[in-house]
């Protein structure tokens, strides 16, 4: 769920709604003479200029959060992408340690055993996979 930080000191919205709804009633007790209307259209470009560049006001708190969360993340992603070289790395060496090759000299089919003699010596195991695919008994 996506919060967003105070945009404006608390109480100026009713410090603005006072300010508004007292101009409003100022317009509407004085009537219809073309000296109100013209008070009123001048009111309204004036509230417009002012209120022009409060716009961006949300927009630049919005990317002030949305910057802090980004740089949460990208902490988050430094920390697992160290971790992952360090996993990497141990990889690396314990390969070394046993011997393990990149490329093995044969190769390689997938196959599972499916019977064997037990835990006894000797004796032979039964895979799943045959000359179909090329795979022959070692005689």
């Amino acid at each position: 769920m996506r919060t967003y930080p105070r945009r404006y000191a608390p109480g100026t919205d009713w410090i603005v709604f006072g300010i508004a709804i007292g101009f409003s009633l100022l317009f509407l007790l004085l009537g219809r003479s073309p000296a109100v209307s013209v008070a009123k259209q001048e009111w309204r470009d004036v509230t417009a200029l002012a209120l022009r560049p409060l716009r961006v006001l949300p927009q630049i708190f919005t990317l002030w959060h949305d910057n802090r969360v980004l740089r949460e993340q990208a902490a988050q992603l430094t920390l697992e992408n160290s971790r992952l070289r360090e996993a990497a790395l141990e990889n690396e060496r314990l390969r070394g340690m046993l011997d393990f090759r990149e490329v093995a000299a044969w190769s390689l089919l997938p196959a599972e055993v499916i019977a064997h003699p037990g835990t006894g010596i000797g004796g032979n195991i039964v895979l799943n996979i045959g000359r179909t695919k090329g795979v022959v008994p070692n005689i």
